[in-house]
């Protein structure tokens, strides 16, 4: 499907699309890694990225060849809530970005495959919160499904009254981009470095206020 035709909502992920968390949950996942014995491998920032915890967790116990603590996801997102409590900053042109969808008057959704507490404590942090009605704020927690199946878009959608074909879905891992045009949503990737250049029916934004280019 091409980009920027008839968009009547848009959907974003959270983390490293609209707050800027990527690095700090993949420093405590690397930490967790290198304690529990299992190598770290140069792709594994790209293929962590937006995955689902407890399938990160399962390849960390088969590298190490050792079970983690019972309470792995409990120590992962103490020292997680820990460092984005500390600071943590919204991504270039956000608020510029939101702020002209809220003035436009088009619906707008967050969908990410974090836990509703951890996607509201990081939208509170940024001050991104405001801009969402708590029921436009989704969890893959609530559908019990995560990307790269298209379900939570599909979901959120929904919430929003548009089609998915009408949703404009700003992604910025290939996991999130995979569920999106699985969804068939208009799939847009926040992507500065290039990384997803050569992925068909995908439209590249270099920060959030590019996207308005396209509305």
């Amino acid at each position: 499907m091409s980009t920027g035709q008839n968009i009547a909502a848009v959907i974003f992920d959270n983390d490293g699309t609209l707050v800027d968390s990527e690095h700090i949950t993949l420093s405590v996942l690397m930490e967790l890694a290198i304690e529990h014995g299992a190598d770290v491998k140069e792709d594994d920032p790209e293929r962590f990225l937006g995955a689902h915890l407890q399938l990160v967790f399962a390849e960390i116990e088969q590298r190490s060849g050792q079970s983690l603590p019972d309470d792995i996801f409990d120590i992962f997102r103490t020292r997680q809530t820990r460092r984005i409590d500390e600071g943590l900053s919204e991504m270039p042109g956000a608020t510029e970005c939101l702020t002209h969808l809220a003035n436009a008057g088009i619906p707008m959704a967050v969908a990410s495959n974090a836990p509703r507490a951890k996607m509201t404590r990081c939208l509170d942090a940024t001050g991104l919160r405001d801009f969402f009605p708590t029921a436009h704020l989704i969890s893959a927690y609530d559908v019990e499904v995560w990307k790269p199946a298209p379900d939570i878009f599909l979901h959120a959608a929904h919430v929003l009254g548009v089609a998915p074909e009408q949703c404009a879905i700003v992604e910025d891992s290939a996991t999130g981009l995979d569920a999106a045009h699985a969804a068939n949503g208009q799939v847009f990737a926040l992507d500065p470095a290039g990384k997803f250049s050569d992925r068909p029916q995908t439209t590249a934004l270099t920060t959030l206020t590019d996207l308005l280019e396209h509305l």
